[in-house]
């Protein structure tokens, strides 16, 4: 029978991931999609210590000052907002009431972060856009604007051979804290509409292309199409949400199944399906939560939980299991 779409060709991995392998996940809102589905099929992962950024250097900004511990420059990187203190280089989801609180958020992030770098097995970024906005007065490629006044910045496009620098420098970073680990570049599919449709496209296709040449003969680097496989293969503004910019559930969802099984061994598969119908019982609401019936299901959903952790030979799901227990 003949498609009536075209397939993307899916990378050829020499490898595959499995439930002993931990997980790094750095970049934009599609970054996140994606770790937190691995999260939910039982594997160890990190996302976004810095929240989500977007562009190539504010992410190569943040894996730097994470390898090598950079205490933050409040005077120059910390913006006040309604008694709430955040940093031009992470997103607003980090934040303090104070200086110091800030500070010492950032840090343990860091630190947490290094630690898993130089552990994991696979790191994973997601560039959402080449666009990127400067603090004139700090001269900071900022991660995010905080809605500070579009008067204190300046715009521009990293050009093809900034993008190709940032990538090399940080594939070198990583590899510098952790030499076996495998990397997987992707761009999101999520559209930049605030700047027009064609400064997007031409902020996609200068990223891909800087990826491909960035990474052309470098040993355990690949590129998963994405970009490509929605905006290609799927081709449809019925795949994307409301606000015609974000992909829908069910196209993230198709392109989460074709890299989960371009990447999960056999093994790991049939364990993640089983972590999966754990997790839909911990979104379960129930109508009387002292009945017996709901008793009964709660019993087998910490048998079944104990079960894959003997598997697994670790915990997963503690926070979703204590707020489980405790409705």
């Amino acid at each position: 029978m003949k498609l009536f779409r075209s397939l993307v060709q899916l990378p050829d991995f020499n490898f595959t991931i499995c439930h002993n392998d931990s997980i790094f996940s750095s970049g934009s809102c599609f970054s996140e999609e994606i770790a937190n589905r691995l999260h939910v099929n039982g594997f160890q992962v990190l996302k976004n210590p810095s929240g989500i950024l977007f562009n190539p250097v504010s992410i190569e900004t943040s894996i730097e000052r994470i390898i090598h511990n950079v205490k933050p420059d409040g005077l120059s990187e910390f913006h006040e907002n309604n008694g709430i203190y955040y940093s031009l280089l992470n997103h607003s989801s980090v934040h303090g009431e104070n200086i110091n609180t800030l500070t010492n958020a950032i840090v343990t992030n860091q630190k947490k972060s290094a630690e898993f770098i130089k552990n994991c097995n696979l790191l994973l970024i997601t560039y959402g856009s080449s666009l990127c906005y400067k603090h004139i007065k700090s001269g900071i490629t900022v991660g995010n604007c905080h809605k500070i006044p579009n008067t204190e910045f300046s715009k521009y496009f990293l050009s093809h051979t900034q993008i190709m620098n940032s990538i090399i420098n940080t594939i070198s970073l990583i590899r510098k804290t952790n030499s076996k680990v495998k990397i997987i570049f992707t761009v999101s599919p999520v559209i930049h509409n605030s700047n027009g449709l064609v400064d997007n496209m031409r902020s996609k296709a200068s990223l891909i292309s800087a990826i491909y040449e960035a990474i052309s003969g470098i040993d355990s680097v690949w590129y998963f199409p994405s970009f490509e496989i929605i905006t290609q293969e799927l081709r449809d503004y019925r795949f994307y949400k409301d606000d015609m910019s974000h992909p829908s559930d069910t196209a993230v969802d198709y392109v989460w199944d074709l890299f989960k099984n371009s990447l999960f061994s056999d093994k790991s598969l049939l364990i993640a399906k089983e972590c999966e119908k754990l997790y839909l019982n911990f979104l379960h609401k129930p109508f009387d939560s002292q009945s017996s019936e709901y008793k009964l299901f709660v019993e087998k959903t910490i048998q079944k939980q104990m079960s894959i952790c003997r598997k697994l030979k670790r915990n997963i799901f503690e926070d979703e299991m204590k707020n489980f227990i405790a409705v």
